[in-house]
């Protein structure tokens, strides 16, 4: 490899590892991004879909969006507490099951586990549910607040 190959690969690896370069926190980088940077920019394009910026002072790689559209990363939804016990109780079950096991024995071992008289687990509400109970005790249903029923009188 001759040294031009040589330090468009260093350039190109610089910005891999640092998509924003400037010529005070990459000094010894800088120059071979400033002077390679329409051979850069072209692999860039080409080889990841990424668009090469550099001006006067710095030097930076932008993502293009996939068919032009910018997609929002989802916002997070913490687990609710009745699905974090029940990782808790199938992770226990699962520390005492064999090393090759089914989902089934799994699944029987967790109810098993969670039926038990010293654990107390309210029964789970959906709104389809509290909407037939409401209609078969013939009154009207109530709201339902995060799949859980709240009656009111």
């Amino acid at each position: 490899m001759n040294r031009e190959a040589a330090e468009r690969q260093r350039a190109f690896t610089a910005l891999l590892r640092s998509p924003v370069l400037d010529r005070h926190t990459h000094p010894d980088v800088w120059p071979l991004v400033r002077t390679h940077r329409a051979r850069l920019g072209e692999w860039f394009d080409q080889r990841l879909g990424y668009r090469l910026v550099v001006t006067d002072a710095a030097a930076r790689l932008f993502r293009l969006p996939v068919d032009g559209a910018v997609v929002a990363p989802r916002r997070f939804r913490p687990p609710t507490r009745r699905v974090l016990v029940l990782a808790l109780i199938a992770a226990a079950v699962a520390e005492d099951a064999e090393d090759i096991t089914t989902t089934q024995d799994l699944s029987d071992r967790v109810r098993v586990l969670s039926t038990r008289e010293d654990v107390e687990l309210a029964p789970l509400r959906s709104r389809s549910t509290a909407t037939a109970q409401a209609v078969r005790q013939g009154r009207a249903p109530a709201r339902v607040h995060r799949g859980a029923a709240a009656d009111r009188p």
